[in-house]
């Protein structure tokens, strides 16, 4: 059964595949960005777009109809993405969107038996995702909330999709005579919530400490785990020093991320994090020299899926499960959303006005 939730990213644009300050989202040569990606999610709801968006912007994107089919393009294994619904209110856009991939099934059965069986191999079986995009109307920061099924999420398609339409855009301008227009590039991080994580610990949810040694392998060719420790966080002592470590897996470089746009990196290695999850279990494990280590957390109350968490992937624990893990109905999750964006906003220095629904 699926398990239905959603994450949350801060959402940024900067000018050309290359542009290293974010961009005013009011100031986009004559119009607010908003109304930018309106034009390319509308462009990109036409048709399926094939495989990953190309490289480079004067070339075309493979789409289903009968001129792909006629290309003889094999679409074996690759993705497959559509904007399907798509509403704008007042500062936001809402769209759901389908992601799959072709060739990942070969057949569909029928509860009906083998005579209502379809044959899929060249379809993609896909799943749909709802989001909703909030921008201030004058500022850098806004908010991107996605729909999360079984720990998938659309972010990486939807955010190259949305640049390659972008630099479309900026073609059909050239070929008018038009130049100097930009394209667009978003730039995406997880939304992170310090409050949850530290609640979680707190409440009895960190389950263990997981340390892991790697040796080189007899070959010679590949690390391989050479032991795995599992310490269990057994009291409010260990725990409080649990938070702290977590804390300071939180700090990045923010100067990085503002200044190139590129998504921060913690200020703690794992290598570095491992040794100090050593040092809150004790000397014994310190001097087995870890290189590898985890706090293993579960989700809520609602799961009992759990999962590890290291400087470099802090943003597994930022999902947020729908009511009972169940698919909830469009007004329940924009509403959702925004309660947890508005939590999280003011940690994160955004100013985005959400609408009431």
């Amino acid at each position: 059964m699926a398990f239905y939730g959603y994450r949350l990213f801060s959402f940024r644009i900067a000018p050309g595949p290359s542009g290293r300050a974010p961009r005013n989202f009011k100031e986009c040569q004559g119009e607010h960005y908003l109304e930018a990606a309106l034009r390319a999610l509308k462009a990109l709801s036409q048709d399926t777009m094939i495989g990953d968006p190309p490289s480079k912007p004067e070339e075309g994107a493979i789409t289903a109809g009968a001129a792909a089919l006629a290309s003889g393009v094999n679409y074996a294994n690759e993705p497959a993405f559509r904007v399907e619904e798509l509403q704008v209110v007042e500062n936001t856009i809402r769209a759901t969107v389908m992601s799959g991939k072709f060739g990942s099934h070969g057949k569909a059965l029928s509860p009906e038996g083998p005579s209502g069986d379809a044959d899929i191999s060249d379809m993609a079986p896909s799943k749909s995702f709802r989001l909703v995009l909030a921008l201030p109307r004058d500022g850098k920061v806004g908010v991107l909330a996605v729909e999360d099924i079984s720990r998938s999420t659309p972010v990486t398609p939807f955010t190259k999709w949305l640049f390659w339409r972008s630099q479309q855009d900026v073609e059909g301008y050239r070929a008018q005579g038009e130049t100097g227009r930009m394209a667009w590039r978003p730039m995406v991080k997880p939304l992170a919530d310090e409050e949850r994580l530290v609640r979680l610990v707190r409440e009895g949810k960190a389950q263990a400490l997981e340390l892991v040694k790697h040796s080189i392998s007899v070959a010679g060719t590949r690390p391989q785990k050479r032991y795995k420790v599992l310490a269990s966080v057994i009291d409010v002592n260990m725990a409080e020093k649990v938070v702290g470590v977590l804390r300071g897996w939180m700090e990045t470089s923010a100067s990085e991320d503002e200044l190139t746009g590129e998504t921060a990196k913690p200020l703690v290695t794992d290598a570095e994090a491992a040794k100090q999850l050593a040092a809150i279990v004790g000397p014994e494990i310190v001097n087995l020299n870890p290189d590898e280590g985890y706090v293993v957390i579960q989700e809520d109350d609602e799961s009992s899926k759990t999962r590890k968490i290291s400087p470099t992937q802090m943003s597994e624990i930022f999902t947020y499960s729908q009511p009972g893990g169940s698919k909830s109905d469009t007004p329940k999750f924009y509403s959702l959303v925004r309660k947890t964006a508005m939590r999280l906003q003011p940690a994160a220095n955004i100013a985005v006005d959400w609408p009431e629904q």
